[in-house]
């Protein structure tokens, strides 16, 4: 399902000893990808007390200390397992601080997509930006509601000054 997207996503990006950073708390098996993979993982910070928000200044100076290694940013949206969603304020802020960070992908876990409450704005990380690269993953089993259905996809938008970079280790998606 969407674990094997989250795979292959992470795996095209990375290569062993590159940096990923995951959030905190977040889908227990992005870090055991990574540790299948032999990546380096850091963490950025979600703020229990704002909602679950990304802290940005804690994304960033995890950005800046990582930025000769680091490959990849992952980003539940909507967040498992704390049932955040970001709204656009937010996910346009997170955009505007990965941007900084050339060759930096942003993996978009989004199992969830669109399961909101009433009321809650949802987001998608693709509608705001076509300067980085961003693997959406997705599945069924969550969206048309077939629990145990494990099949999934990842949709790659790429900027043009990225696909020398990305298209060529993506076998896997031809």
């Amino acid at each position: 399902g969407c674990t094997m997207a989250l795979y292959l996503a992470i795996s095209s990006i990375c290569e062993k000893g590159d940096t990923i950073i995951l959030p905190d708390t977040g889908f227990p098996y992005s870090n055991v990808l990574a540790q299948v993979i032999g990546l380096n993982v850091c963490t950025y910070t979600l703020m229990k007390d704002q909602d679950w928000e990304i802290d940005l200044v804690d994304l960033e100076k995890t950005l800046e200390k990582n930025k000769d290694t680091v490959k990849a940013v992952v980003i539940n949206n909507p967040c498992n397992p704390c049932a955040n969603v970001f709204d656009e304020n937010h996910v346009t802020k997170i955009i505007s601080v990965i941007e900084k960070y050339e060759g930096v992908a942003l993996v978009s876990d989004d199992i969830y997509e669109g399961m909101v409450f009433p009321g809650e704005e949802y987001a998608r990380f693709i509608q705001y930006t076509d300067k980085i690269p961003i693997f959406l993953c997705s599945g069924i089993s969550k969206n048309f509601l077939v629990p145990g259905w494990r099949c999934g996809w990842v949709a790659l938008m790429v900027p043009d000054d990225y696909k020398a970079k990305f298209v060529p280790k993506m076998k896997a998606f031809e």
